[in-house]
């Protein structure tokens, strides 16, 4: 059954404008969605409604898209990555500390569920998800309620650490075909998931990790699907040199 419910005299809405032709502060107003579209905003709503939410100390807005985020790392390199870098690599976080704590696949679910759920609380509904290619991801995003655009990563190597200054790369161009097939795969049955809400972007993880004939195949991939193409790049010193 289709229901509809009225935010009725919400402090703040973030409304859209067709005569300035972009969005407007709208104050006291109204603002009435029946099933997932939005049917009303104005001054007064003068139709039926099942459910009526007092908006008085609220701010109504669209929702944010987050065009880039990690959900299954981020939450547990709070205060360990983000906060600090290495004088020895040039101040980046990046390397060393991505070896020092790597969240397993229990971790990194978990971690996805808190990163969802944070994502709501702050007014985002759509996300790039840059995140593994975990078993479970399509169900935990349909079951997030959010817009999820999974952007499985990819690469033709990995990242090496001797000591802490020193970047280097162990190449596995065969691991990498295989990830690339891995991802496309998962992307498909995303685009095909019945919430109708799942989506994916082609991501060949960095651009210092990929081969130029991987970076052309996913390209080529991304354009036949009719898919978004993201990479990683200019991230540090060290990839610089």
């Amino acid at each position: 059954m289709v229901t509809t419910t009225c935010i009725r005299n919400a402090a703040w809405i973030v409304a859209w404008d067709d005569v300035a032709g972009g969005h407007a502060w709208l104050r006291g107003g109204d603002l009435a969605f029946t099933g997932d579209a939005i049917t009303f905003v104005g001054a007064h709503y003068a139709g039926h409604a099942d459910t009526t939410i007092d908006g008085t100390d609220l701010m109504v807005m669209p929702g944010l898209v987050d065009i880039h985020s990690h959900p299954s790392t981020e939450p547990f390199f709070r205060g360990v990555r983000e906060e600090h870098g290495l004088p020895s690599m040039y101040m980046s976080g990046l390397y060393e500390r991505s070896y020092v704590f790597r969240p397993d696949e229990a971790g990194r679910s978990a971690a996805k569920e808190v990163a969802y759920s944070e994502m709501l609380l702050t007014g985002i509904t759509s996300v790039a998800d840059l995140s593994g290619n975990d078993p479970g991801w399509i169900e935990l995003a349909a079951r997030s309620g959010l817009r999820v655009f999974l952007a499985p990563g990819f690469a033709s190597a990995r990242w090496r650490l001797e000591n802490d200054w020193d970047l280097q790369y162990d190449w596995d161009e065969i691991s990498g075909r295989g990830a690339f097939d891995a991802a496309l795969s998962l992307i498909d049955e995303a685009v095909r998931h019945p919430s109708g809400r799942l989506s994916g972007i082609v991501c060949p993880s960095q651009i210092d990790t990929c081969t130029a004939d991987l970076f052309h195949d996913a390209f080529q991939a991304a354009h036949e699907r009719n898919l978004p193409f993201t990479t990683h790049c200019a991230q540090s010193v060290n990839e610089f040199h």
